[in-house]
């Protein structure tokens, strides 16, 4: 039966067999823009990796970054740029994507995942982390 749980698992994108899934979360548009689609945060063999799902959209725009935030969804983008851990460059506008989190980070701190234009500093999108 475990077998068979583990498996319906991997297929439905929830990662490998005995990976943890710490949060998850829904992204909204912010500043005009656009972000939809879901995320959630894997915990496998002590890696942290942030995912994105194929149902992932996000208006382009230059200098597009993946960031965790200390500051909760609803923060204006001055609180939300105050703490962050910048994940890297948005690897596509749209579908799955994989982001490594960098060891030692404590991931209870953080409340949002944030699509940030470094460009002209602001926010495109927003999603809470909302612990599993």
């Amino acid at each position: 039966m475990a077998a068979v749980l583990a498996a319906m698992l991997v297929i439905a994108g929830a990662g490998p067999a005995g990976a943890k899934v710490f949060g998850t979360g829904k992204f909204s548009g912010r500043n005009d823009y656009s972000v939809s689609g879901k995320h959630r945060i894997v915990i496998n063999d002590g890696k942290k990796r942030l995912r994105f799902n194929k149902a992932f959209r996000s208006d382009g725009g230059p200098g597009l970054r993946v960031w965790l935030s200390k500051a909760g969804p609803k923060s204006g983008d001055s609180s939300l740029e105050e703490k962050y851990i910048d994940l890297g460059s948005l690897k596509s506008a749209s579908g799955t994507q994989k982001y490594k989190i960098p060891k030692g980070k404590k991931l209870r701190r953080y409340k949002s995942v944030v699509v940030w234009c470094s460009t002209v500093a602001m926010a495109f999108g927003v999603a809470p982390i909302k612990r599993s």
